[in-house]
Formats: C-alpha cells, sequence, structure tokens
C-alpha cells in the first residue's frame, strides 16, 4: 500500500476512536419510597448524575416545583457512588430533594433539566429526566384539613429550668421542650402550645429549627425545639399540664402519639427581713428597762432609713424581673450575631488562610447572605476553575486557596442590614391551591 492509501486509511479509523473517547453522561431519577405516600409524609426525591470518567465541575441542578406539595432543595454535599451500567463503570453523584405533598391525589414531578461538566468533555452536556408520578392518599383515622406528624420515629423530651432553688414571688421556671421526628421535615414540626397557668406570667421565645442529618450531607429529619418563661405573681402550688403530640408511623402506618407528664412546683412569698438582734434584751442588759433615747437627727436618719428599705422591699419583685429582661435581651442579641452574615463573614479568611484551610464560613455567608447552598452567587468574583483546582483529576488546593485569598469575592464587606433567616431554613418551593395546613 502507498503512502496515499496509509493516509486514507488513517483519516477512515479517526471517527471511531473519537467516538469511544467521548465520555458519557447520564441522570436517573426515583422516588422514597416509591409507593403508599400519605398527606404530611416527607418522600425523597433521588436524583443521581452518572458519568464514566469524572466532572470538572459540579452539576447545576434546577429548582423542583410540584402542585400542592412542599419542596427543598439538595445540601450543598453530595452522596458519591460507584455503580454499574450495562456492565460498564460509573461514577455517581447523589442529590436528595425533600418532597412533602399537604393534600391527597396523583402527583406529577416534571423531567429535570440537568448540566454537567464530565472530565475529557469538549463542552457541558445537557441532560433531562423522566417524569415521575405517584399517588398520595389521607393516612387512615385522620380527618381531612387535620394537621398532622408523619414520621419514622418521634422523640418528645422536656426541661424544666427554674430560677432559683427555692422559688419565691418574682421568680421565674422555664420549660424547654424538644420534638425530633425522623423522616419529617424541620419546617412543618408542630408547635407547642404552652398553656397559660393562673398565677403565672408566660412569655414563650423564639423556636429554634435544626436538620438532622448522618454528618455526610444525608437529612435523616428535623428538630424543634420550643420555650416559654414562667413568671411568678403569687404564691401557692402550681402545675404546668401535660402536653400530647399525635403522629403517624410511617413505618407501621398507624396513628400513635408522644407526650410528656404534668410538671408541678410550689412557690412561696419573699422572705421578710428580720431583726439580727433584739434590742429589749441589750436595754434590760444595760439597766435601761426599755428607754430609749434618740436625738432629733438620728430618729430623722432612721425614719429615711425605714422608708428606703420598705421602697427596695416593695421594688424588688420589679427589679428582679428587669435584670431577667436585660439578660434575655443580651442573650437574644448574641444569638443573632452568631446566625447573621456579618459573623460567618468575619470567619472566612482565617478558615481559608488556616492550617489546614476550610471552606465551610465562605459556604455559611453565602447561604445567609444569598440564600444559596452554592456559590453560585460569587461566580464572576472567585478564582477560575476553583471546584477544578479544589477537586479535579490535578487539583492544586494551596494554589487555589491562596488565589481565593486575593479574590474580589473576599474583599467586599458584608451588608449590614443582611437578614439571617436562611441560616436556620432551606429554601422552599411551594405551590399550593389552598392554604398549607399541616403547620
Amino acid at each position: 500500500m502507498n503512502a496515499r492509501g496509509w493516509m486514507w486509511l488513517a483519516l477512515l479509523s479517526c471517527p471511531p476512536l473519537c467516538l469511544a473517547a467521548t465520555p458519557q453522561a447520564r441522570v436517573e431519577v426515583r422516588l422514597e419510597p416509591a409507593t403508599g405516600m400519605v398527606v404530611g409524609q416527607t418522600v425523597q426525591l433521588q436524583v443521581d448524575v452518572l458519568t464514566d470518567t469524572w466532572f470538572s465541575a459540579a452539576p447545576q441542578l434546577p429548582s423542583v416545583e410540584v402542585d400542592n406539595a412542599v419542596v427543598s432543595a439538595p445540601s450543598s454535599e453530595a452522596r458519591h457512588l460507584n455503580l454499574s451500567r450495562d456492565g460498564q463503570a460509573f461514577f455517581a453523584l447523589e442529590f436528595t430533594y425533600q418532597v412533602t405533598p399537604t393534600a391527597a391525589g396523583d402527583f406529577v414531578v416534571a423531567p429535570l433539566n440537568i448540566r454537567v461538566t464530565p472530565g475529557q468533555a469538549s463542552a457541558p452536556v445537557e441532560l433531562r429526566s423522566e417524569p415521575l408520578r405517584f399517588t398520595v392518599t389521607q393516612p387512615p383515622g385522620v380527618a381531612v384539613g387535620q394537621a398532622v406528624l408523619v414520621a419514622r420515629e418521634v422523640t418528645l423530651t422536656q426541661h424544666i429550668h427554674p430560677s432559683s432553688a427555692t422559688l419565691a414571688v418574682g421568680d421565674t421556671v422555664q420549660r424547654q421542650v424538644t420534638l425530633s421526628a425522623d423522616g419529617a421535615q424541620m419546617m412543618l414540626l408542630p408547635a407547642t402550645e404552652f398553656a397559660a397557668v393562673d398565677g403565672l406570667k408566660r412569655y414563650p421565645q423564639t423556636p429554634r429549627l435544626t436538620t438532622l442529618d448522618d454528618g455526610r450531607g444525608q437529612v435523616l429529619g428535623g428538630q424543634r425545639i420550643d420555650s416559654a418563661s414562667y413568671v411568678i405573681q403569687r404564691a401557692g402550688d402550681f402545675q404546668l399540664p401535660s402536653l400530647r403530640v399525635p403522629w403517624w408511623d410511617s413505618t407501621l402506618r398507624q396513628l400513635r402519639s408522644a407526650e410528656l407528664p404534668a410538671m408541678t412546683f410550689h412557690a412561696t412569698t419573699a422572705p421578710a427581713s428580720t431583726t439580727p438582734f433584739s434590742v429589749q434584751e441589750d436595754l434590760q442588759r444595760l439597766g435601761q428597762h426599755g428607754r430609749i433615747a434618740l436625738s432629733r437627727h438620728g430618729l430623722t436618719w432612721s425614719l429615711w432609713g425605714i422608708a428606703v428599705a420598705g421602697a427596695l422591699y416593695a421594688a424588688w419583685p420589679w427589679l428582679r424581673r428587669g435584670r431577667q429582661w436585660l439578660a434575655a435581651r443580651r442573650a437574644q442579641q448574641q444569638r443573632r450575631w452568631l446566625a447573621s452574615p456579618r459573623h460567618a463573614w468575619g470567619q472566612i479568611k482565617r478558615q481559608v488562610g488556616g492550617q489546614p484551610p476550610r471552606l465551610d464560613a465562605l459556604y455559611l455567608w453565602v447561604r445567609r447572605q444569598y440564600g444559596s447552598v452554592e456559590l453560585t452567587p460569587l461566580r464572576t468574583q472567585l478564582p477560575a476553575n476553583l471546584s477544578g483546582a479544589l477537586y479535579g483529576r490535578q487539583a492544586n488546593p494551596g494554589a487555589a486557596l491562596a488565589s481565593l485569598l486575593h479574590s474580589p469575592a473576599l474583599k467586599r464587606r458584608a451588608s449590614p442590614g443582611a437578614s439571617a433567616a436562611h441560616a436556620a431554613l432551606r429554601p422552599l418551593n411551594p405551590r399550593t391551591t389552598e392554604p398549607e395546613r399541616s403547620r
């Protein structure tokens, strides 16, 4: 064969070689559980993004909207999987959406459009998933419109914190109730109703909501902590009533309840001041037989002292309440500061420049400042290909973090008026045709 023939043979063999070298990518979606869902039950929408090479950038996931359901977006941490399809090995990232139906009926999850960048690919790849359909029914024994917690397991505990070992008028008793639910979203946990008690002034406090996870980004459930302070206004015996939370066991498929017992305590009046010595006995020992001689100035100062002591005694309950209010105010301001974007901002450079360097403060600030679990709002201010330099095949974390320290993203100031609401709740996408009744 001459040289021209060898050249044509090489050209004809190029397309199959190029085709074999093109990386593959696909997407798979599923529901867990796939059947038997009831109103208020949290369903996991699992999205697996697969490739036969690696991902040079994080997949771009869409927001999911489902009619008559509350949807929570996945966390920033994906689960890494090694799968086999048709005898071929794939690397996969698993993302989980939390979907909670608020009404019975048939539901449809529309196809998801996902943008991925596999390793060795010349351009990003657009993937489209298959639609999913499922049916939701009303839990047996629960009336339509009745709010009920649906979970795999529920734990209800309480703690009583008295301000003094011996309670008296003006003291405070705090009741704290913690509700933990496995398999339920934290924003759907019911609030604890603290009943009013005669003789006690009730002060409910802001609840605390947190997610329960396995430490690797997998959300397992939610937790809600409610508390109220009772200020004692009179002496006597008091009882904080028992509490009951009904819930539907999604595993045993039956209605159950979690209960807390009532708490009782006794309060006395404020102790009256007593004279540390007997004036009559001292006078008898001195032979004065009860005669008291006081100068005019001494009598005046004594009367003033008695008046001041009486005023302080009468105002003592209000002074104690004011001190407790100031302490609670300072604690609330401290909690707001710890949950603010500015606090997270102050930790970024210290963590990025530390040994070992960390990025959790940067992600926390972006979530509180912009309500995003990704660094997408800073994409124009971050170093180019930051994810590839940190996690790619030829990763160089030291150089990537050094360039991050000098990027425009770390030279701006946190907005003083930014809200910290996103630090507690994940982004929601509720679209309901009627008011949500599970809350």
